[in-house]
């Protein structure tokens, strides 16, 4: 079963006092924010640990998307405990605030609160932040400490759909992809197959938890009729299924299908067939250009999706989904599960040589029971 990376340090129970070193801290941070997983939305996930005479007096992190970010929440929690922050350590995963959003900006929270010393492990790139609550801070002569080079090198991924998102305006999109040994994703007539074993399953369960939509094709969904929802998995704010996102050209998906379950869906459809579109699922319809190929303009389509604020996409549809996103350059990483077993007999469907794809790099190995996930970047500017 896979467990959260948050709960594998499990350094320093929450509200227990011991004496810490900054590293140490910062991988508490870091910890905490993962707490706030799948309900911060367009947010980052944000930890905060605040350390005073060699001792943890308060602890938080985003806890909901509108809701006190990481930082007011570690000071309430040393409040309600008696102590006080000031004079204190403050240590963050993600550059404070800088402007009035849902809430008020955090760095006129932490000089308000005479905070000592401040540690940050990444700067936000936020446009309405980008480094302007780091100068605040040091102007006001409280010190910043952003030395935590090796931290970041190791985390690096930690906020990277977030990153993305913030510098190009794009949806940060990743593919995920199961095969078996034989690198075939189904039987030659789509049969759906059960080819990962339970601890992958969990871990898929982990990312969808993580990403803030679902996107997969009409034949997918006709084929398996799944949920696309998070059924695994044991989250501190609860599970929270991401948006179905369904490429649909011709309309062929029935009301009755499971993704259509609740009003947590995308029908991704043409200009033409908007009206029918709209007949059938209401508001719930986003319409993109045709190429040549019959397939959708997914650059435009990620456009749209910006404009409706998803940071995140994660692809799950079949194999011809999966080509049109290589094909079109539209993707930022990649999720491969391979079986150690061969699950498919006879001629099955092939899934992708993506050892082979150039724009593919690999980045790590890791073993789910009898399954390897191969974990990677797309980049296709080389």
């Amino acid at each position: 079963m896979f467990f959260l990376f948050s709960f594998l340090y499990k350094l320093f129970p929450t509200g227990e006092n011991v004496l810490v070193n900054r590293e140490e801290l910062m991988l508490r941070a870091l910890e905490l924010a993962y707490m706030g997983i799948g309900h911060t939305k367009s947010n980052p996930m944000v930890g905060c640990v605040i350390e005073k005479f060699g001792e943890i007096i308060g602890e938080g992190w985003h806890k909901e998307f509108g809701g006190p970010h990481a930082e007011v929440n570690a000071i309430l929690n040393a409040e309600s405990r008696g102590e006080s922050v000031e004079g204190a350590n403050l240590v963050v995963t993600l550059e404070p605030c800088f402007h009035e959003g849902k809430t008020p900006p955090c760095v006129d929270l932490l000089i308000e609160k005479q905070i000592k010393s401040v540690a940050v492990l990444f700067r936000d790139p936020n446009p309405l932040v980008a480094g302007r609550s780091i100068e605040k801070l040091k102007a006001r002569g409280i010190p910043v400490d952003e030395s935590y080079d090796i931290l970041k090198k190791e985390f690096s991924d930690f906020y990277e759909e977030y990153f993305y998102f913030m510098e190009t305006g794009t949806p940060f999109t990743a593919l995920k992809l199961a095969m078996d040994s034989n690198r075939y994703i189904a039987t030659h007539h789509g049969t759906r197959t059960e080819i990962t074993g339970e601890e992958s399953n969990f871990y898929v369960h982990f990312l969808r938890q993580k990403y803030d939509a679902i996107l997969t094709g009409a034949q997918t969904v006709m084929s398996d009729n799944p949920q696309l929802g998070v059924r695994h998995g044991d989250f501190p704010g609860g599970r929270r299924d991401p948006l179905r996102i369904l490429l649909d050209p011709n309309l062929r998906l029935s009301i009755n299908l499971n993704v259509f379950r609740d009003e947590n869906f995308l029908v991704v459809t043409t200009e033409e067939l908007r009206r029918n579109a709209e007949q059938i699922y209401g508001s719930r319809v986003e319409t993109a250009s045709l190429l040549p190929n019959r397939t959708f303009d997914l650059w435009e389509l990620l456009g749209k999706l910006s404009s409706r604020g998803i940071p995140s996409v994660l692809v799950e549809g079949g194999k011809a989904t999966a080509d049109e996103f290589i094909a079109q350059e539209a993707l930022q990483k990649g999720y491969f599960f391979v079986s150690d077993k061969k699950l498919v007999f006879g001629q099955g469907l092939p899934g992708i040589d993506f050892l082979r794809v150039p724009s593919f790099h690999l980045q790590k190995k890791s073993r789910f029971g009898e399954d390897t996930l191969w974990e990677g970047f797309f980049d296709f500017t080389s």
